[in-house]
């Protein structure tokens, strides 16, 4: 069969707009839409990342809002869909593979042993908590600050001063140092 050549060039232009579309699927970043789900005593529901639940607050991220803090008292229903931390009132952990808190029972898919498991949500005070709070791993934090100083006049005056702060940070205990120097001319 022969084309004529206004055909040969509506099949090539068909062509090259399908190989365009098969590049931009095939390099086009891929996203695996993971969601977690939180739905409020009034009925207000959210989509997007469990960032913590400490302290009675719930940290929640989304596309739409940035991050959202909510008071956990106002919080009906959570659904996870990556792995999180429980934190019990124990202090102990659970590494979980997901979690759904529905009024005062949480059931969660344990990491370890695969399983479902249902409790009371009373004893979980945190779930996806920074590190140093499920003492993972302490938290330092601190700073330090010079100060030097040079007044040339009718008299003359050098000035340094230095102080510093350092605090280590675990659930249960905190160590802090802090220091301070001066050094000033005697008149």
């Amino acid at each position: 069969m022969a084309y004529s050549a206004t055909q040969y060039s509506r099949i090539l232009k068909n062509w090259r707009v399908c190989l365009r579309v098969v590049i931009i699927m095939t390099f086009a970043p891929q996203q695996i839409a993971h969601a977690d789900t939180v739905t409020l005593i009034n009925g207000d529901h959210f989509t997007g990342k469990l960032m913590e639940q400490a302290g009675g607050r719930l940290v929640f991220r989304t596309e739409y809002a940035g991050v959202i803090r909510v008071k956990w008292k106002h919080v009906k229903s959570l659904k996870t869909e990556q792995p999180a931390l429980l934190l019990f009132d124990n202090g102990d952990t659970k590494s979980v593979v997901s979690v759904e808190i529905t009024g005062q029972d949480v059931t969660y898919l344990d990491s370890g042993d695969r399983q479902l498991h249902t409790m009371d949500a009373e004893v979980i005070v945190g779930i996806s908590p920074e590190s140093w709070l499920a003492n993972e791993s302490g938290e330092w934090s601190g700073f330090a600050n010079l100060s030097v100083k040079s007044d040339r006049g009718n008299g003359d005056a050098d000035y340094v001063d230095l102080d510093a702060d350092i605090t280590y940070r675990r659930r249960s205990d905190r160590f802090r140092l802090g220091s301070e120097w001066e050094h000033a001319p005697k008149w």
